[in-house]
């Protein structure tokens, strides 16, 4: 599980990468003012895109909890969780909001943890619960073949991937030349 610890509401002079006016916390915001201001832009490395969960954290308490969807680049080796936010009843906002943080920071406002709840079922489908990671080892290759295997040879998935990405390439070619696409 990731902690993002915040510190107080500071206001911005120009807006950031995420066109923010203020990040950090004060008291009275909103669920979704503080995961606005709070979900980014952290020096995130490659464990962060195993985990399936984020605390946000102020003055050694969880304030918020957040379930992960992704996470998006912001700025050169910077990125924001992009996600939703937990509600009581969901098994990690209740173990976790509204007490102490579960491991201290010791400096870094990015840390990570194995929470002992908030599990995610492996990808392939085999219903195996993980704490952090998309599957359980090998079971990528295993989902890979199956999805093969559904569209019939290697040779007809290959021909079924490249129809179905090529607008999507094209698309991201044509943003890259003229700019983004605006309606």
């Amino acid at each position: 599980m990731l902690i993002v610890t915040v510190g107080s509401e500071q206001h911005l002079d120009t807006p950031d990468e995420l066109n923010r006016t203020r990040t950090g916390y004060r008291k009275g915001m909103t669920d979704r003012e503080l995961y606005q201001a709070a979900r980014g832009s952290w020096v995130l490395g490659e464990k962060a895109d195993g985990e399936h969960f984020a605390l946000v954290a102020h003055r050694g308490a969880v304030l918020l909890a957040i379930e992960i969807h992704r996470l998006v680049e912001t700025a050169p080796g910077r990125r924001a969780i992009e996600g939703s936010i937990l509600l009581p009843g969901d098994e990690v906002h209740d173990a976790y909001v509204g007490k102490p943080v579960p491991v201290e920071s010791y400096g870094n406002p990015v840390r990570y943890f194995d929470a002992p709840v908030g599990t995610k079922p492996c990808r392939c489908g085999c219903g195996t619960s993980l704490r952090s990671g998309k599957f359980v080892a090998g079971h990528d290759a295993i989902a890979l073949h199956e999805r093969v295997r559904r569209i019939g040879s290697v040779a007809q998935f290959i021909d079924w991937f490249d129809s179905m990405v090529e607008p999507f390439e094209r698309s991201a070619r044509r943003q890259r030349s003229d700019g983004p696409d605006t309606l």
